[in-house]
């Protein structure tokens, strides 16, 4: 097919040393072509494997940077530079290596270092069982972090590999692996496919392509019902889109340069927030670096960071006291509970007049009730399907929700009328809130 070279990519860390020692010489021998090997250290055998693959004879050999290598991410190149013998070592200045390495990591341990999860950083031998990606698995974590939920992880990596065979086995790469992965977080949290994305649904349509073995029978009834998958080329169902969406960024006012246009096609409800944002002049740059004492607060169920600035907090502890009352809290101090030391602990003035602190109050969640149709999962509407007045069958759409960058249709749960609708396209809503409510 005249390729440059040959690329074996393994995105979740699964290929040992020996087997990629026989691939590599198998395909040498029989066709000469140049060969990359790209894998993973979640499962602790990538530096192995990738030596082996260099004395089969690979050409090329991915690895990442000290502190961003390791876990689910690639090898350590300064690792791999020692670890190859002296002639198969690449001309890399290990100096500049090292001098990049201590500023990414002064840098991750001043700004970025509560992004990363402790789960991801270290990797997981069981993925050679489970054989969950990299980014997948750093992904599934996010998600059931975002629904209180991190500890059914073992169950979600149990189900993915179900959900996978089900769906006729797609390959765990971006982005059927988000709809394996999501489906999988959807099925323990809610009951197996009692919740289906939309972009499952379009899966097994055929909308992505063929999947490589058949979707199982009974799955594809569960999920389409009575509609049959299609039977030609995605692609030749598209309306072409670029120019209509061009037309529409200029009669709103939003199209400042080309690359717009493609924005708003890849993600056309976040485009528009963002347009208007920007039309109104409202978009502001990120600090360089937090100042004062980040906190987390709790109000209403959601989570808030508030910045605390010349205020020691160390000396914000509450003294004990021997009667029920509890004198006024001093000003500027935001009051939370904590645990009160055995001796009280006197709190400093403040060096000037402060401003009390305002901890930003939560939406009021409208009340379920009978009748009322509630979010699953917190996340966005995008679009709402239904108007006040409306009858409705059980199961049809009422709303899109997007939730972990996934569309949710919420269907209706019986024959109805619409009564109210009580959230607006573009709200972020928590779980448990009331969306509509059917007469």
């Amino acid at each position: 097919l005249d390729v440059d070279y040959i690329t074996i990519k393994d995105m979740a860390g699964l290929l040992d040393p020996q087997k990629a020692y026989e691939l590599i010489k198998e395909i040498k021998g029989t066709y000469g072509i140049r060969i990359d090997v790209h894998t993973h250290s979640t499962s602790g055998l990538a530096v192995a494997t990738e030596l082996k693959a260099v004395e089969a004879g690979a050409d090329f050999i991915n690895t990442s940077i000290h502190p961003l290598a390791g876990g689910t991410a690639q090898p350590a190149i300064q690792t791999l530079y020692y670890a190859l013998p002296e002639k198969h070592r690449p001309e890399v200045d290990m100096k500049i290596i090292s001098d990049i390495s201590k500023y990414l990591d002064k840098l991750l341990s001043e700004k970025y270092d509560h992004l990363l999860s402790k789960k991801a950083v270290r990797g997981d031998p069981a993925v050679l069982i489970h054989q969950i990606p990299g980014g997948m698995y750093s992904n599934l974590i996010k998600q059931l972090t975002e629904f209180k939920a991190l500890d059914r992880l073992d169950e979600v990596l149990e189900e993915v590999p179900r959900v996978r065979e089900e769906l006729g086995y797609p390959p765990l790469v971006t982005p059927t692996s988000q709809i394996v992965g999501i489906q999988a977080v959807f099925n323990v949290l809610f009951g197996r496919y009692k919740m289906i994305t939309e972009e499952t649904k379009n899966y097994v349509k055929g909308l992505y392509g063929r999947p490589p073995a058949p979707i199982k029978e009974e799955i594809r009834k569960l999920i389409l019902g009575e509609e049959e998958p299609i039977n030609v080329r995605p692609a030749d169902l598209l309306e072409p889109l670029l120019e209509k969406a061009r037309k529409e960024l200029e009669e709103k006012g939003y199209l400042e340069k080309e690359e717009d246009v493609v924005t708003y096609c890849l993600f056309p409800q976040v485009a528009l927030e963002f347009f208007e944002l920007r039309k109104q002049g409202k978009l502001k740059p990120l600090e360089e670096k937090p100042k004062g004492k980040i906190i987390k607060i709790y109000i209403g169920g959601r989570e808030y960071e508030v910045g605390i600035e010349g205020v020691k907090l160390e000396a914000l502890a509450m003294p004990s006291y021997a009667s029920s009352e509890v004198p006024a809290q001093p000003v500027g101090v935001l009051s939370a509970p904590v645990s009160a030391p055995s001796a009280p602990v006197e709190v400093p003035s403040a060096p000037t007049p402060a401003t009390p602190v305002e901890a930003p109050t939560a939406p009021t969640p409208t009340t379920a009730g009978e009748g009322v149709v509630t979010a699953p999962m917190p996340g966005k509407i995008l679009k709402i399907l239904v108007r006040e007045g409306d009858q409705v069958k059980v199961g049809q759409g009422l709303l899109i929700l997007e939730a972990m960058k996934m569309e949710n249709e919420i269907p209706s749960p019986k024959d109805s009328v619409v009564k109210r609708i009580l959230v607006k396209e573009g709200d972020t809503v928590d779980t448990g809130q009331a969306l509509i409510e059917l007469g």
